[in-house]
């Protein structure tokens, strides 16, 4: 709790190590209405620190809900949409501004992307675990920039988030007054040439002196959490206060990434839910996708089929019997994908499956 309170980052990361390994019950305790350090270590702002909470409140296994499991639940779905890149977030009402200096912004090593409204950039940027960077401009608002920044710096993901303000001279003031506020804040001439815009860039990063989560190091998060959102979702017996199902939309996202989708569909076949069903059909049936993960994917989606019954359309599964007579000419290692999808199919027949005939027949 010390640590947290004068944070000193790496003193809170090994403190939660430490509970993690211990696996008291009482270190989710709440005392005075307060929550306990770990939870929160959750929303402290660091990626690193959060990371650490989560994996010791993970290891301690929680028997009830307590104070903060909601930001507990919502931090592991954070961490798993990583994908382990570095992004940045451009925001000008002209989107072909936008586009321009998002453009510039990539070439420092971002994937960067532009956005037109004060609203649409916090959201993402609230959202995005591998954010690094945001661009903003006077000419955003509704919020204007003045309230956006303040709002950025309030919420506890992107308080420490570097940004570059790009105003007009009449705004300039107010944009120093920012900067003097809060950390991490650089101001630039809303007119400036490409050659002025990289050497802020590069002069606002060089002076961030917090360090948090590497590139690698939130990839491997990502994993963790979908590890750990999947053992509560197999589990829901035990585990009823954590409601995972609840954040599934923002979970299905994994399946395009090649460094998340197997977990991510292990995770799914533990929800089971229809559209679980449908976006692991739709993976192991797509044939640019590697074999392997359509292998995961199938087994996933019997796993689904098991857990909740079959809940796909009749035309549904009548095109996955024409889609396996179709891999005839294909490996045996595709046409076993398709088979154990057919399997999960014909064996939810005891749960109310409807009967089909083969396509072939």
């Amino acid at each position: 709790d010390q640590a947290l309170q004068m944070k000193r980052l790496p003193a809170a990361v090994a403190a939660c190590e430490v509970l993690g390994a211990l696996g008291h019950k009482e270190y989710l305790e709440s005392a005075g209405g307060i929550a306990s350090p770990l939870a929160r270590a959750l929303t402290s702002g660091s990626m690193r620190l959060t990371a650490a909470a989560a994996d010791a409140i993970f290891r301690i296994d929680p028997e009830q809900s307590f104070s903060g499991s909601s930001d507990y639940l919502s931090s592991l779905v954070y961490m798993s949409r990583s994908g382990g890149s570095k992004t940045a977030i451009v925001g000008h009402v002209n989107l072909e501004v936008a586009q321009s200096v998002a453009a510039l912004t990539s070439r420092r090593g971002y994937v960067a992307r532009p956005v037109t409204t004060s609203r649409d950039l916090f959201e993402q940027a609230k959202n995005d675990p591998d954010l690094e960077l945001l661009v903003i401009t006077d000419k955003l608002s509704r919020p204007g920039f003045s309230e956006l920044v303040q709002a950025i710096r309030s919420n506890s993901r992107t308080r420490h988030i570097p940004i570059l303000l790009m105003v007009d001279p009449d705004n300039v003031n107010r944009a120093n007054r920012l900067a003097d506020r809060y950390n991490y804040i650089q101001v630039s001439p809303a007119v400036a040439s490409e050659v002025v815009i990289a050497r802020q860039l590069d002069h606002l990063v060089k002076g961030i002196d917090y360090q948090d989560a590497t590139q690698v190091e939130r990839g491997d998060n990502a994993v963790m959490a979908l590890d750990h959102l999947g053992h509560y979702a197999s589990q829901t017996d035990r585990y009823p206060f954590f409601d995972v199902v609840r954040h599934q939309e923002k979970l299905v996202g994994g399946l395009a990434s090649p460094s998340r989708a197997a977990s991510t569909c292990r995770v799914l076949g533990e929800l089971g839910t229809a559209d679980a069903q449908v976006r692991l059909l739709e993976t192991a049936s797509n044939m640019q996708l590697p074999v392997a993960l359509r292998r995961i994917a199938a087994e996933s989606f019997g796993v689904a089929v098991q857990k909740r019954g079959l809940m796909l359309s009749r035309q549904q599964i009548l095109d996955q019997y024409a889609r396996y007579n179709a891999s005839e000419q294909d490996s045996r290692e595709v046409q076993s994908v398709f088979g154990a999808v057919l399997d999960a199919i014909e064996g939810s027949s005891a749960v109310g499956a409807p009967e089909v005939v083969p396509a072939s027949q």
